[in-house]
């Protein structure tokens, strides 16, 4: 899982349990930059990364977390914070950020979580998107496309609509199943 911002290019990496940054200021001749990983385990599954300013977010699928990575200096990469819930965060998948929320998926609890990230510093769990409405079995990708989060979930081929204008309260849509592996 990759994400970019500027001239680097930031990558979970689940097997390494790390956060690895690449400058790609020439694309011709991309060069290693800096990683964080360190035997504390607090990246440990990490799946899914995003940047916003000068922190990343990553999703850590067996720490049930969101951890906040400084990369401000990209060649020393530094721990801040972790949002961590065994229950609610189980199997942290994905991360998708929009203004001052975070939301991640949690594939083993079927849901998604809901943060507060308007301080990097200490992350606040706001809600949880679950519920009989939605078919988040084996949650997975999300995307935010102004007031909407779309949801995937890997066992039941669907896409869940929710509206986040008021992302403390999460307003059901929609739901489609698209049947793909059919």
């Amino acid at each position: 899982w990759i994400a970019k911002s500027g001239n680097y290019i930031y990558i979970a990496s689940d097997t390494s349990d790390g956060l690895t940054i690449i400058d790609v200021t020439n694309p011709a001749i991309p060069s290693y930059v800096g990683k964080y990983r360190v035997n504390n385990w607090n990246l440990n599954g990490a799946r899914d990364v995003k940047v916003v300013w000068n922190y990343a977010y990553v999703a850590n699928y067996d720490r049930d977390s969101l951890a906040v990575i400084d990369v401000s200096n990209p060649t020393n990469p530094t721990f801040v914070t972790e949002l961590r819930q065994t229950a609610i965060l189980n199997g942290a998948h994905n991360v998708e950020i929009s203004w001052n929320y975070a939301y991640v998926s949690a594939y083993l609890n079927a849901s998604v979580m809901v943060i507060d990230i308007s301080n990097p510093l200490a992350l606040t769990e706001v809600t949880n998107i679950t519920g009989w409405n939605y078919l988040l079995n084996g949650a997975r990708d999300l995307l935010v496309d102004g007031k909407y989060l779309f949801m995937t979930g890997l066992g039941n081929d669907a896409i869940n609509i929710a509206d986040i204008s008021n992302p403390a309260t999460p307003v059901y849509v929609n739901r489609v199943v698209h049947n793909a592996a059919n």
